[in-house]
């Protein structure tokens, strides 16, 4: 529709009309600029023919962009940015006073609450019971609690998938003896931590190790005791423990 500046000997305000029966694009008297509403409520007011969709972009091929949805007059909602043919490669919402939202491939990968808090971010990590059934050395047993996002433990170790800093918690303990016993982390065969106890041989002994290292993508976790303490089971121990989780 072609657009027609009224001329100002015609009209005693200034403004952008069509020349039909409908207005296209109206600028208020705070030149507040509305498309597809007569009343804009703010400095870009962009609303179209539904209210699921606010700001859309078209190629030649039919295939829809959307950039922006922000959210209706009554402010319901805000959300999708960059959803490609349909699928949502990649978008953000996040209601009025609810959390924001994060997805890729349709998929939510993060979330931040509505007090700032960051609550779902599928970081990879895994919690359960290591021990070896020589009762000394690298653990080569693990007998899983939990697990989430491909860390899992296999042929004596924990890959790590991507690189970042980890959070390794390990707690071990041994049988009564007589000398001293100690208890490493490893990371790709290296000692990175270590925990002893005294040689008294009164009591079992107790250690624990936390330490939070930047690793790179496929380094590996190992973590070494010098006297496994083994009852028999083969469920989770709570007195033997290895847990990494990767921070970011």
């Amino acid at each position: 529709m072609a657009l027609t500046k009224i001329p100002s000997e015609l009209s005693s305000t200034t403004g952008i009309v069509d020349n039909s029966n409908a207005t296209a694009i109206t600028i208020d008297s705070s030149e507040n600029v509305g498309i597809g509403t007569s009343s804009p409520s703010t400095g870009l007011h962009v609303k179209g023919a539904g209210s699921a969709s606010w700001l859309t972009l078209e190629n030649t091929t039919s295939s829809n962009y959307s950039i922006v949805d922000f959210k209706n007059e009554n402010g319901d909602r805000v959300g999708y940015v960059g959803t490609y043919n349909g699928d949502d490669a990649f978008y953000v919402y996040g209601a009025r006073n609810g959390p924001m939202q994060f997805f890729t491939n349709a998929s939510e990968r993060m979330r931040i609450d509505s007090s700032g808090r960051v609550t779902m971010p599928s970081q990879p990590h895994i919690h359960g019971s290591p021990s070896n059934a020589s009762g000394s050395g690298i653990a080569n047993a693990f007998y899983t609690s939990a697990s989430r996002n491909t860390l899992s433990f296999s042929n004596s170790r924990v890959t790590v998938p991507v690189a970042g800093a980890y959070l390794i918690n390990f707690n071990t303990i041994s049988d009564t003896g007589t000398g001293r016993v100690d208890a490493d982390v490893k990371v790709n065969g290296l000692n990175v931590a270590s925990s002893l106890t005294e040689a008294n041989g009164q009591g079992y002994h107790q250690k624990n190790t936390s330490v939070v290292l930047n690793l790179s993508a496929n380094d590996y976790i190992q973590v070494d005791n010098d006297d496994w303490y083994n009852a028999g089971a083969t469920y989770y121990d709570n007195w033997r423990t290895l847990s990494v989780t990767l921070l970011g």
